[in-house]
């Protein structure tokens, strides 16, 4: 992460923490936010610079700074709500319904009270069914007491040990991770951790997670390392571009593949097998998760796919020819 991006991630939190404490010492201030008085100070002179339309004088948000205690006051264009369109609306009450069944006490009562205004909101322009067919799932019950604990360990920066669940290997493994960050994607979260054993930085299934406990021993995460960057070099947010596949599983390997498969659509049948709807964004990775199942698995459309698994079927052939 840049700086410029640092700076504006802390003038973004710093924003809305001197509006709601209306005048707090900097002192506190650098506590609370984690960084230093003179940044603080700094972040101000940028503030100084917002403002909205005409950019007269009073347009501006002011700073006063006095002594050691610092305040805001907002432009008058500052004080109008947000107007939220349909689309926004429904897209943070997805947000808000995720934390309101697994973030912390405080954090879901915050989101309760505010779905219960976008409801309120939606009920009046007619669009209950709307807010009705985007409702997410909650988690199960053991992710959602293990949430707040991951979230503790990575604001304390501390390291846990999980006890992790591998559905390729079958096998149930401690592991000790240094937690980075934590992803919502296609109805399950995963966390971002730096794992101690592979020295990587892997994503972990939390309903896989049996049980984690703190270790005695915090950890830095490296300046380099970016949420953002590491969610779409793994595919947790589709580019548009991606292929939708349809493959069977046999019966044998059904239950291994609904554990791991990240498919838009899973039917079960009657004999035990399954068939799943899985948009592949990386065709080699794609290629080699279905040779793990061997022939338990098959690829029913498009042609193009069952073509492009056998070429990279023969391309590894000649590789370990190659390698003798």
């Amino acid at each position: 992460m840049n700086n410029v991006t640092r700076r504006v991630r802390r003038i973004l939190t710093l924003i809305p923490y001197l509006r709601q404490r209306r005048k707090v010492s900097l002192a506190v201030a650098s506590r609370e936010l984690g960084c230093s008085r003179r940044e603080i100070l700094k972040d101000l002179d940028w503030v100084l610079m917002c403002g909205v339309p005409p950019y007269q004088p009073d347009d501006y948000i002011g700073v006063y700074v006095n002594k050691n205690e610092v305040e805001i006051a907002f432009a008058e264009g500052f004080e109008r709500p947000v107007a939220l369109s349909v689309s926004e609306a429904l897209g943070v009450k997805i947000l808000l319904e995720t934390l309101a069944s697994s973030a912390s006490d405080q954090l879901a009562s915050t989101a309760r009270r505010l779905l219960d205004k976008i409801d309120t909101r939606l009920a009046g322009a007619g669009l209950v069914g709307a807010a009705r067919r985007v409702k997410m799932r909650p988690p199960p019950a053991h992710v959602r007491k293990l949430l707040p604990q991951l979230r503790r360990g990575i604001e304390e920066r501390s390291v846990l040990e999980i006890e992790y669940y591998s559905a390729s290997s079958d096998t149930l493994k401690a592991r000790a991770v240094h937690p980075y960050g934590l992803v919502h994607h296609l109805d399950g979260h995963y966390l971002i951790a730096f794992c101690d054993a592979r020295r990587a930085v892997l994503s972990f299934r939390v309903d896989r997670i049996r049980g984690l406990r703190p270790l005695a021993r915090s950890f830095s995460r490296p300046d380099s390392f970016d949420l953002g960057e590491f969610k779409k070099s793994k595919h947790f947010f589709p580019s548009g571009r991606g292929i939708e596949a349809r493959v069977h599983f046999a019966r044998e390997v059904s239950a291994q593949a609904l554990e791991t498969c990240p498919a838009t659509e899973f039917k079960k049948h009657a004999d035990g097998s399954c068939t799943a709807r899985i948009v592949v964004e990386k065709s080699s990775w794609f290629f080699n998760w279905m040779l793990r199942f061997g022939d338990k698995a098959r690829i029913l459309e498009p042609p193009a796919m069952v073509d492009g698994l056998l070429a990279h079927l023969a391309n590894c052939r000649a590789s370990l020819e190659a390698a003798g």
